[in-house]
């Protein structure tokens, strides 16, 4: 059992075979998915490979993979959210050059449903 004193246990693992590394892990809530309604809440693993998995931590099966935005470098930091005021939901995201942005949600892999724009964090010198 985890406990602060003996910090925590780990249960059981899963291995995701690829060729890249990890760079992101957010949940993603139960929304609309494919035309189906899924009524789990499914993981997003992004990779530097700049792909997006779907993983069902339930079935311990990665349901779909998908390529995730290309520019600025690969995703380093991304939340799912529902737009105020209507049921459409998207894709939030970071990168680690500056470059944040958004997915339409659920993601079909399309780079003409992603945004994204340089944030810069301080005044530019010109």
């Amino acid at each position: 059992e985890s406990t602060p004193s003996t910090g925590l246990v780990i249960h059981s693992h899963h291995d995701l075979v690829s060729d890249h590394t990890p760079t992101a892990l957010s949940f993603a809530p139960p929304l609309q998915y494919f035309k189906h309604h899924s009524p789990r809440t499914l993981l997003l693993i992004t990779d530097d490979g700049f792909k997006v998995k779907m993983f069902d931590p339930d079935a311990k099966a990665v349901v779909a993979v998908f390529l995730g935005p290309t520019f600025g470098g690969p995703l380093q930091q991304l939340i799912v959210f529902k737009a105020p005021g209507s049921d459409d939901a998207f894709l939030a995201y970071a990168t680690a050059a500056r470059i944040v942005g958004l997915s339409a949600w659920p993601m079909d892999g399309d780079p003409a449903h992603n945004v994204g724009l340089i944030a810069h964090p301080a005044a530019i010198n010109a």
